[in-house]
């Protein structure tokens, strides 16, 4: 079994929830800026992710930040750990 130490520090990303449409999965939206490799032209990339909600406190249009998840699970990348923005 792989301990914290073993795997290195977690990526934190942000995103907007797009589906709430499941019970404890919400989908969010990560968008990234890159530069690309050979123009150094900054472009914007983003992709749609699943994460675990515990509490259902996730709902369409909210910021929330996310965590690395270490489950067994094929569909959920991410596990919601907190909203970003109160309200």
């Amino acid at each position: 079994m792989t301990t914290t130490e073993d795997r290195g520090a977690r990526k934190t990303r942000e995103g907007i929830v797009v589906s709430d449409k499941m019970d404890k999965t919400v989908t969010v939206q990560v968008s990234d800026r890159v530069a690309h490799g050979t123009y150094s032209k900054v472009l914007s990339r983003s992709r749609k992710l699943k994460a675990h909600d515990e509490a259902n406190c996730c709902w369409h249009g909210r910021s929330c930040s996310n965590h690395g998840n270490s489950t067994n699970l094929s569909n959920k990348a991410l596990a919601c750990s907190r909203d970003s923005r109160e309200g």
